[in-house]
């Protein structure tokens, strides 16, 4: 399994994390559909990690840690109803083959079964 564009950033203050997360949006792919004007047409995942660390004595550092998960899934589409075709029929079924990976691999981890899907585990 590849993962494009996957890329792990050190922000070094708000200004920086702003700039990034920018970077990740001008990579969403958009376009029109019968439906929507501006439909995803891209899975989008960016993970945030905070830390920090308090220092309460000389002796004693608190390190604390947590995880924010921002998910942007391209909707699922019938071609019936976006009319789509050509290079838009395609992106719909590549959207709905991905979503639908998703969904099995979503189910397997709440069925703790192991299996291959280990690039998108991790992401997740």
């Amino acid at each position: 399994t590849v993962v494009e564009k996957l890329v792990e950033e050190t922000a070094k203050d708000d200004q920086h994390l702003r700039h990034l997360i920018s970077i990740c949006e001008a990579q969403r792919q958009v376009g029109e559909t019968a439906l929507n004007d501006n439909s995803s047409r891209s899975h989008q995942i960016i993970r945030l990690t905070i830390q920090s660390t308090l220092r309460e004595t000389a002796d004693c550092v608190k390190s604390f840690v947590a995880t924010l998960n921002f998910v942007d899934l391209a909707g699922s589409e019938r071609a019936a109803q976006t009319h789509a075709d050509g290079t838009r029929l395609k992106e719909g079924c590549h959207i709905n083959l991905s979503l639908m990976t998703l969904t099995t691999v979503i189910r397997k981890l709440r069925s703790e079964l192991l299996f291959d899907f280990r690039k998108l585990i991790e992401l997740l």
